[in-house]
């Protein structure tokens, strides 16, 4: 009986192996997520279209519960032109102000401000099918 639950768990570890596992590495205030199964939580939901398979994200905290930074690298079935008119008209009804909008490369760069004196920058490059987003949060303290 011991032997069928060593092989049982063996083969429970190699299958999940397979399977994209959310892998989370810690580090001080540093928190990186590869393959995470949520965006974190200061992003909000709707920064990140439905459908997108998340790839990586990063959390720093300022003294251990505070989060001052976040990241999140995701892939979505949508073409860099279809999210660009999806986060004007996002960042539009969530009130926040578009301080930059750029277009070069085939890639485009966003950078929009929200009355809490939260910053975000938004990076899309292109793929053969969909995009890559690379959302960037900051928080805007007084330290």
């Amino acid at each position: 009986m011991a032997i069928f639950k060593r092989y049982f768990l063996f083969f429970f570890i190699v299958f999940f192996q397979v399977i994209d596992a959310e892998e989370i590495l810690v580090y001080d205030n540093l928190t990186v997520i590869n393959s995470p199964i949520s965006a974190p939580k200061n992003i909000i939901t709707g920064f990140v279209p439905d459908g997108s398979k998340l790839l990586l994200s990063t959390d720093i905290k300022k003294f251990g519960y505070e989060s001052i930074e976040t990241s999140t690298v995701f892939e979505s079935s949508l073409s860099i032109d279809e999210l660009l008119t999806y986060y004007e008209v996002f960042l539009k009804a969530l009130d926040w102000r578009i301080l930059q909008k750029e277009k070069k490369d085939k890639k485009i760069l966003i950078i929009a401000e929200s009355q809490m004196k939260k910053i975000i920058s938004i990076v899309i490059d292109p793929l053969e099918r969909g995009s890559v987003v690379k959302l960037f949060l900051k928080k805007q303290s007084g330290y």
